[in-house]
Parts: structure tokens; C-alpha cells; sequence
């Protein structure tokens, strides 16, 4: 494999890692959708297609999904689970 790419892919799993870890703090069984830029909570829930409280986002859930699939620690698997 090229140098780059495995640099590349080291970076993506550090990424990951983070994500995964964050989530996993926040509860791993209350899937928040919003946050700060600091990972607090907002004051203020932002609409989205008619939901106006905490929701699902299809981003957010595929990123914790594809995390949880790169995922080598072991929280990844706990993730699966759910």
C-alpha cells in the first residue's frame, strides 16, 4: 500500500476513534444528534423536517455506523450490538 494511503487510513481511524469515544461518553444508548461545537448540548434544538425535538439524522447515523465498521477498539463492537 502506497505511503499516503496508509497515513491516510491511520488519520481516518484516529477520526473514528474520536467519534466513537465521544458517543460512547454521551450515553450508548441516547443517540443526541446535535451538538456544539465544544460537544455540549445546544440551548436550542433546530427543526428538521417537521421534527422540532432530538431525531435521528440519516448523517449521524451512518457516521456512527461507518466508525463503528473501521472501529478496532473494542466499544465498536457495542455499538453493533445495538
Amino acid at each position: 500500500m502506497p505511503r499516503h494511503r496508509m497515513e491516510r487510513t491511520g488519520e481516518c481511524t484516529q477520526i473514528a476513534r474520536r467519534i466513537q469515544n465521544f458517543l460512547f461518553c454521551r450515553g450508548i444508548d441516547a443517540f443526541e444528534d446535535q451538538f456544539n461545537v465544544d460537544g455540549t448540548l445546544p440551548d436550542i434544538i433546530l427543526p428538521a423536517g417537521g421534527y422540532p425535538k432530538l431525531r435521528h439524522s440519516f448523517g449521524f447515523v451512518a457516521t456512527s455506523a461507518a466508525t463503528s465498521i473501521m472501529g478496532t477498539q473494542t466499544i465498536s463492537w457495542k455499538f453493533m450490538a445495538i
